[in-house]
């Protein structure tokens, strides 16, 4: 029996413990073992944390997936610690593709589309999924997301060449074909990352405009719900290099060259309203003596609060170095400099949620 009320016990007590201890209580009854197992209360704890700590940004992490040496690494962004992550998975082959995160959940895959399987970095917990039964070739386009209308974990790939769509259901524990309503072929800028990233129900990409009949780059989404592809409009600046989420916005870098006198400036842009283009908003610009220090173009991870509580956008560059934008002074710093031939990277927060019981 309870011996406080189960609503108090999970809203007031559980939900704001941390990982570690919520894996130990698991072992007090099972009762306890249940409450805690449950995906509703993993995800009922992250709306607390939310509330708690602003959208989660003190526990925000980056995962660093690295190949030559391996290595599987958490970067906490306020603390700036790291901590080496075991791989400990039953296979012969290790990831080398981060598909996506959600809900403290992460997908990664092997080139070539196979081997994909869900990991909880918080709690080491996986498990491999099947496999498409065809080769979806290269390049794709490819993400992970929560689907809330059905309560599903999806994950997508798309091949750009061969016009073929495939999403994997959690919920069906498969793969399956779905029609592919863009009239035109998705092909994703050299600098743009074709992992999609997770905002208001949809993956979103920054694809090439050409066959969009547009100069600029445009914004595609896929609607998880739907399982249909949009339009949601043209990127801000022709100079777009890549996308994120910053301030429960979407978000785009970008990088201003001057040909004549070899400079480059930083740029980051919100979209305030949705689908809205005459809503995009610069909120910051770093000059060009802070992008020659830091080596060039930018890829938004994550927001954080930085130590002294100011607003922190953390970043990546070509050369894999982490770096922090403060917001508030408008300047950049290295936070973390790994000695890695190449690494994959994605934003997660702590969840108790595992992915066997989904």
């Amino acid at each position: 029996m309870w011996s406080i009320p189960k609503d108090i016990l999970e809203a007031e007590i559980l939900c704001r413990l941390p990982i570690k201890s919520l894996l130990r209580f698991k072992c007090v009854s099972k009762e306890w073992h249940c409450l805690i197992s449950d995906p509703k209360f993993a995800l009922n704890r992250q709306k607390k944390q939310g509330e708690i700590d602003n959208n989660n940004t003190i526990h925000q992490r980056v995962l660093v997936l690295a190949i030559s040496p391996d290595s599987l690494q958490s970067l906490h962004c306020l603390t700036r610690c790291i901590t080496e992550l075991n791989f400990n998975f039953p296979f012969e082959s290790r990831p080398n593709v981060i598909i996506g995160s959600c809900n403290g959940l992460v997908c990664m895959a092997l080139h070539g589309c196979k081997d994909f399987f869900i990991y909880n970095p918080s709690t080491r917990a996986h498990k491999k999924l099947p496999d498409p039964d065809i080769s979806l070739g290269s390049p794709y386009l490819y993400g992970f997301g929560y689907d809330s209308s059905t309560d599903d974990y999806k994950v997508l790939a798309v091949s750009c060449l061969r016009v073929l769509l495939k999403v994997f259901s959690m919920k069906a524990f498969s793969w399956r074909d779905v029609q592919y309503n863009l009239s035109v072929k998705l092909f994703y800028g050299t600098e743009s990352p074709p992992k999609g990233c997770l905002f208001n129900g949809a993956l979103h990409w920054l694809v090439s405009g050409f066959h969009f009949g547009s100069q600029d780059p445009v914004i595609i989404a896929f609607d998880l719900a739907e399982e249909k592809f949009c339009r949601v409009g043209e990127a801000c600046h022709p100079r777009s290099v890549s996308l994120g989420v910053v301030g429960g916005c979407l978000s785009l870098n970008v990088c201003c060259s001057n040909c004549v006198d070899k400079t480059t400036d930083f740029e980051l842009w919100v979209m305030k309203q949705y689908g809205v283009h005459s809503s995009w908003e610069r909120l910051t610009k770093i000059d060009n003596d802070m992008m020659v220090r830091y080596h060039g173009s930018l890829v938004t991870l994550c927001t954080a609060t930085g130590t002294d509580g100011s607003d922190e956008i953390i970043m990546i560059n070509k050369w894999r170095e982490f770096i922090s934008c403060n917001l508030n002074e408008r300047t950049l710093e290295e936070i973390y400099h790994p000695n890695f031939d190449w690494c994959e990277t994605v934003s997660y927060t702590e969840s108790i949620l595992s992915p066997n019981v989904l």
